[in-house]
């Protein structure tokens, strides 16, 4: 019979899966919505993993020897979503992690190795592992630190627009980018952007970088935050692991050129970017999992 192994990596905006045969092929390749579960509760990310595990599942011609799930704010749901996963996909191995663990399975060479991953998503966080133990810096959840993510700086970016309006901040073209970016006066859209939540405000930062790249005062502001908390989370982590290490570095924020080349003035750390997906450390997981 043919094996098969599932990956999933999860997020605070989108989901993404595959799946793939044991020499790595991907035959299937899947997104849905947010599956973070100190977002949107654990029971809508049980229901939201299990029916992207069934799907793939069911375009499988063999047995699926393997499910792994790297998913943001996992820590703690660990047991309701292996449980969710085994419904979907019985008489499987199940294993769910953080998604730092999809980072990880993304470094060059030896992926178990000393090394440290920040993840910039919707959220960020940052992991640094030594002689196999896993040190978290940060990443508790949009509400108590956000800064880093893509939601901090759409947030942050929606506010000025609304601070230059009513006259309490500087004047910032994010004002007219976020009234393209919502389709009506942002002092008019209060309602739409609460109602987007999260993921919604997240989806504003690609406007606020576009705006510090057009010598914006108020959005280099903005984004030199982002870069800040990335520096912060460098520092601490090489004192935990010493100088030159190597940090994988990921999440949908990494795609922006700006904050690459904001990135190159942080020292002391060899930041490596992956320029493949998370979702395929995950796979690099899963592929893990199996007996050879």
């Amino acid at each position: 019979m043919k094996k098969y192994v599932i990956a999933v990596d999860g997020g605070g905006t989108k989901t993404v899966g595959t799946l793939a045969d044991l020499s790595g092929e991907v035959l299937n390749y899947k997104v849905c919505g947010a599956s973070n579960p100190n977002d949107i509760g654990e029971e809508a990310a049980c229901k939201m993993i299990s029916s992207l595990v069934r799907k793939l599942a069911d375009e499988a011609d063999g047995w699926i020897a393997a499910v792994y799930a790297g998913i943001s704010g996992a820590v703690g749901h660990e047991k309701a979503l292996k449980r969710a996963i085994h419904k979907a996909c019985p008489d499987t191995t199940v294993r769910v992690e953080s998604d730092v663990y999809n980072l990880f399975g993304l470094l060059p060479g030896d992926p178990n190795r000393d090394a440290a991953a920040i993840i910039c998503g919707t959220g960020s966080v940052c992991f640094v592992r030594k002689e196999g133990e896993l040190h978290r810096i940060g990443g508790w959840g949009y509400l108590l630190d956000s800064n880093g993510g893509a939601y901090s700086v759409g947030r942050d970016g929606l506010e000025a627009a609304l601070r230059h309006v009513d006259g309490r901040g500087k004047k910032t073209c994010l004002y007219e980018l976020a009234e393209a970016y919502l389709g009506d006066k942002p002092e008019v859209s209060i309602g739409k952007i609460y109602s987007g939540g999260k993921p919604f405000i997240a989806g504003f930062a690609p406007e606020v970088f576009r705006a510090a790249a057009e010598k914006d005062e108020v959005a280099i502001y903005i984004t030199s935050k982002a870069v800040g908390a990335v520096r912060e989370y460098v520092n601490i982590a090489a004192k935990l692991i010493g100088k030159n290490f190597d940090c994988i570095i990921g999440g949908g924020m990494m795609h922006d050129p700006l904050m690459k080349m904001m990135l190159r003035e942080i020292s002391g750390v060899n930041l490596i970017y992956s320029e493949r997906e998370q979702v395929f450390g995950a796979l690099n997981q899963a592929l893990g999992m199996i007996e050879r």
